[in-house]
């Protein structure tokens, strides 16, 4: 894809600022509300100055995409890398995802924007150059897990439940009064591998060699 060699171009301080910026605007606004005279003020040059390093905004979104999610793309890897226990590994990519999605807002904000659009350009672009890698790594993970249930359908699950959680979070909040906060996330991540792992009736204790 022509986006991606222009995006892989080393990152300069100017770069830098522009893709802070455009990444806090176009999760606040959405791509189609942004414009390349908007998103030059905000990095305080001119439309023409920002043609220089982009040559339109698709490719500057794209950019961002990358800058957004790239490296929290290559996190998962180092994560559930080394010898522990498979649920040890299972338990630490939980508790980084939700640190992740409460703590990363222009993230979470991307991300929900880019699934509300659902441009097959863009998601295809995403799926093949962010996701794809780090969600093979989850799949041999669950495969080890459970290897006796289809390791692609329990990688989904385990996202789904992660992102629904955090996506439904303002709606639990008023249903429930809470007001949990990041000391509250290692239970939710344990909280999540007891139903990875065991079901809503299991105990992890029950589980040979949990």
């Amino acid at each position: 894809m022509s986006f991606l060699a222009k995006a892989e171009d080393p990152l300069t301080a100017k770069k830098e600022a522009i893709l802070t910026a455009a990444s806090r605007l176009f999760s606040l606004q959405g791509y189609a509300a942004v414009s390349m005279r908007v998103l030059a003020n905000e990095v305080g040059t001119t439309p023409a100055a920002l043609y220089h390093h982009y040559p339109d905004k698709e490719a500057l979104y794209y950019a961002v995409l990358q800058y957004v999610f790239t490296d929290k793309a290559a996190a998962i890897g180092d994560l559930l890398a080394g010898n522990d226990a498979p649920d040890i590994r299972l338990e630490r990519l939980l508790l980084w995802f939700a640190e992740l999605f409460s703590g990363d807002e222009i993230f979470s904000k991307l991300l929900h924007r880019e699934l509300i659009d659902g441009d097959k350009e863009r998601i295809k672009f995403l799926t093949e150059e962010v996701i794809e890698a780090p969600f093979r790594e989850i799949e041999k993970l669950m495969l080890q897990l459970a290897p006796e249930l289809d390791a692609r359908l329990s990688a989904i699950s385990v996202i789904a439940l992660i992102l629904g959680h955090f996506e439904l979070m303002p709606i639990m909040n008023n249903l429930t009064g809470s007001k949990k906060g990041d000391d509250d996330l290692p239970a939710f991540a344990l909280h999540v591998k007891s139903l990875v792992l065991c079901g809503l009736s299991g105990k992890l204790g029950e589980k040979g060699g949990i």
